[in-house]
């Protein structure tokens, strides 16, 4: 996820022109942030699943009502399956890679934003649903680069080098 790309080289480049600088030192952080996701909406497969049945269900018997009146109810249950759906494609996923890795356990996912990973917070006590932001910043501080990854902070150095080359030279 990146802030609109355009957008964003556009603003860079004309802020750095105003200070005169450019990306040739640059430095870059990364961090956690919280999901705007409940935490409540946390689920694992089973419980999911289940969801995913009485959703189809619901969907079912709306289908079934006739009327205009009904119409958007119908559309509001296939759009709540599709996005459980995408819960569980997701999950799937997460749980085959950790498995993958040697890891034993099950994965839980938001279910109302599962891009976002469950992981611990900076106080190591709390597990929430949250991304990485990362930026690279140059010698003024002056944000040059910038990218959100659900889980990784090393995952987008190299996207955000590339981003950062589009204003100038990177000395090495």
């Amino acid at each position: 996820m990146r802030l609109s790309g355009e957008f964003f080289e556009k603003l860079t480049a004309r802020v750095l022109q105003v200070t005169g600088t450019g990306a040739g030192t640059v430095a870059g952080d990364g961090s956690i942030i919280e999901a705007a996701a409940s935490r409540f909406q946390e689920i694992k497969a089973e419980a999911l699943a289940e969801l995913i049945v009485k959703q189809r269900e619901k969907m079912a018997a709306s289908e079934q009502e006739a009327g205009e009146e009904k119409r958007w109810e119908t559309e509001k249950a296939r759009h709540d399956l599709n996005r459980l759906l995408e819960a569980q494609q997701v999950l799937e996923e997460r749980q085959q890679q950790r498995q993958a890795r040697g890891k034993k356990g099950e994965v839980t996912i938001n279910r109302q934003e599962p891009e976002a990973v469950i992981q611990p917070q900076k106080d190591k006590k709390r597990f929430l649903a949250s991304y990485k932001p990362s930026v690279l910043v140059n010698e003024l501080r002056i944000i040059i680069g910038q990218a959100v990854d659900p889980s990784s902070e090393t995952q987008v150095v190299t996207s955000l080098l590339d981003q950062a080359q589009q204003q100038g030279v990177i000395e090495t």
